[in-house]
C-alpha cells in the first residue's frame, strides 16, 4: 500500500520544486491502510525526500472528511504535525501557498492535484490566485528522483518505462 501511494505521488508530481510541501487528502480508512505512514507524516516526508533526493521536501495528510490536521490561513497552510524537529514544542510546519501542492488520493496509484478553486473553498481568503500554482511546482526540469529504480516495476510511473528523463502524460490539475 505504501508503494502504491508513493507511485501515485511520483506520477502526479514527477519532480517537485525544491522546498515544495506535498499535502495529500485521503479518507481516514485509506491512511490506516498504509501502516508505514498512518499518522506518521514524518515517515512520509522521509520517503518523499529519499525518492526525490531533496531534503527540503515536506509532506502531510489531510484526513477527509472530518477534522483536518492542517489550517489553511491567509498566507499559507500550517500543520500541527511533528517532522522530527529537535524540540517537541516546535511541531508546526508552515508552507506558503507558492510552495504547496495539494492532491487527493483516489485509489491505488491514482491521485489528482487540486486546483485553486478547490483550495479557495478551504480558506476564508478571497483571492489566492497569485500564490497557489501547483502546475509550476510539479515538474521542474531534470529529474533527481529515484522513483524509477526505487519502486517495483508494477508500481513505477509510466515515464519510467518510456526511456525519457522527463515526465510525459502527467495528470492534469483538477
Amino acid at each position: 500500500a505504501a508503494e502504491s501511494l508513493l507511485a501515485a505521488v511520483a506520477t502526479a508530481v514527477p519532480n517537485p520544486a525544491s522546498g515544495s510541501f506535498i499535502l495529500i487528502q485521503m479518507q481516514p480508512e485509506q491512511i490506516e491502510s498504509v501502516p508505514g505512514f498512518a499518522n506518521r507524516e514524518g515517515a512520509l516526508t522521509a520517503a518523499l525526500r529519499f525518492m526525490y533526493q531533496d531534503d527540503s521536501i515536506e509532506a502531510g495528510f489531510i484526513k477527509a472528511p472530518g477534522k483536518h490536521r492542517v489550517h489553511f490561513g491567509a498566507d499559507g497552510v500550517q500543520t500541527n504535525l511533528f517532522f522530527g524537529r529537535k524540540h517537541h514544542g516546535d511541531n508546526k510546519v508552515f508552507a506558503s501557498y507558492d510552495r504547496l501542492i495539494v492532491m487527493g488520493y483516489v485509489t491505488n496509484q491514482s491521485v489528482h492535484v487540486f486546483n485553486k478553486v478547490w483550495l479557495q473553498k478551504q480558506i476564508e481568503v478571497q483571492d489566492i490566485s497569485t500564490a497557489y500554482d501547483p502546475e509550476k511546482l510539479r515538474d521542474t526540469g531534470p529529474h533527481n528522483s529515484i522513483a524509477c529504480s526505487m519502486l517495483e516495476v508494477d508500481h513505477r510511473p509510466a515515464y519510467c518505462h518510456s526511456g525519457v528523463h522527463h515526465a510525459e502524460g502527467i495528470p492534469s490539475v483538477l
